[in-house]
């Protein structure tokens, strides 16, 4: 059997192209991307398929368009999957949760977690065998 080769639509190219650069940090959060005129020129397409692209790219969350300004990055992607927001929990159970290093160590796990989009579970067990077997299912 013949392997047929797909080929991407255009409006497709330019959406994967300015997500890798988006992804990789070659467009930063807030940054203007280059105008419809540009891309149109970059990519030797129609304007609609430029603008079909940055509105796949808007609704992805990827870009946000401001009339009369121009169309700019946007983080809101980090919190998208598929339309629902994508925040996970993870947990933590710690023996005691006001003594020694813990509350700074919760601090900090929390705030890690919550760049990456994930929220903090935590239980104390107050040193108790049967309250962690408790918490860990």
């Amino acid at each position: 059997m013949k392997e047929v080769d797909y080929v991407k639509p255009k409006y497709q190219v330019i959406i994967d192209d300015i997500k890798s650069h988006i992804l990789s940090g070659t467009y930063s959060i807030g940054e203007q991307i280059p105008t419809e005129s540009a891309l149109q020129d970059s990519y030797n397409v129609s304007r609609q398929t430029v603008r079909k692209a940055i509105l796949e790219l808007s609704n992805e969350g990827f870009l946000r368009s401001e009339k009369g300004s121009g169309t700019y990055v946007s983080n809101q992607y980090r919190s998208r999957s598929g339309g629902h927001t994508s925040k996970k929990t993870i947990g933590v159970i710690t023996t005691y949760i006001s003594d020694y290093i813990f509350p700074s160590i919760i601090r900090g796990i929390e705030s890690r977690l919550n760049e990456d989009n994930y929220s903090l579970l935590l239980a104390s067990t107050n040193n108790d065998v049967a309250q962690e077997k408790k918490h860990s299912k």
